[in-house]
């Protein structure tokens, strides 16, 4: 019986521990299985997308217009005119200076009841 994983034969049928190998197989005894079937990748480094350490300088002086000046230019309009009311005017005729509840409610006088006697 051949194990075709890992290429060995075995050399008793009753006795499973003893395998002798395969004379057409291949086997590097120094690798496990795992690193045999997984072994390293070889691919190229990436290329990096990073700018340059240098620093970009114009010589070209710097402009003295900003966003703010260039979208809010001011308008050409002329300021509203402040309306001035006329000045105070007494009224004519003298002013009532009662209030609500004096106009509205007339005053009575108040008289005790009759002493009663209790006894």
């Amino acid at each position: 019986m051949v194990s075709s994983y890992h290429c060995l034969y075995e050399t008793d049928e009753n006795a499973m521990e003893t395998f002798v190998i395969a004379s057409n197989c291949v086997i590097h005894l120094d690798l496990t299985i795992h690193r045999r079937d997984y072994g390293p990748k070889h691919a190229d480094r990436t290329v990096s997308f990073k700018p340059e350490g240098t620093a970009f300088r114009s010589k070209d002086p710097l402009s003295n217009n900003t966003t703010n000046r260039n979208d809010f230019k001011p308008w050409s309009i002329n300021r509203p005119l402040a309306f001035k009311p006329d000045g105070w005017v007494k009224p004519a005729g003298d002013m009532d200076l009662r209030t609500t509840t004096q106009i509205e409610f007339d005053k009575y006088v108040l008289t005790s009841p009759p002493s009663a006697s209790l006894f």
